[in-house]
């Protein structure tokens, strides 16, 4: 994973987040983009409220751990929930 990334998980009703954003800001920033890259190409078409219900839950868990820290050493990986390869949705 690339410094600044945001990855999202998905595999049914289970939902992962994780990143190498050096803050919390810059994270946000990126997880905007990735839902926005989703919701353009009508992926989950009609079901955003189900979606949202299971990324946002970690992304305030990841949020959480960098007002707790600050910020994220070079190098690091934030994660939440299952960030399983085979289950990367973006």
């Amino acid at each position: 994973m690339k410094d600044n990334e945001v990855n999202l998980y998905k595999d049914g009703n289970v939902f992962g987040v994780e990143t190498t954003c050096m803050d919390r800001g810059n994270f946000m920033y990126k997880v905007a983009e990735k839902l926005s890259e989703l919701i353009d190409d009508g992926r989950f078409k009609d079901d955003w409220q189900f979606q949202l219900q299971g990324w946002l839950l970690h992304i305030g868990n990841i949020c959480n751990t960098y007002r707790a820290l600050g910020s994220c050493p070079t190098g690091e990986v934030f994660y939440s929930g299952d960030t399983s390869e085979k289950n990367l949705v973006i």
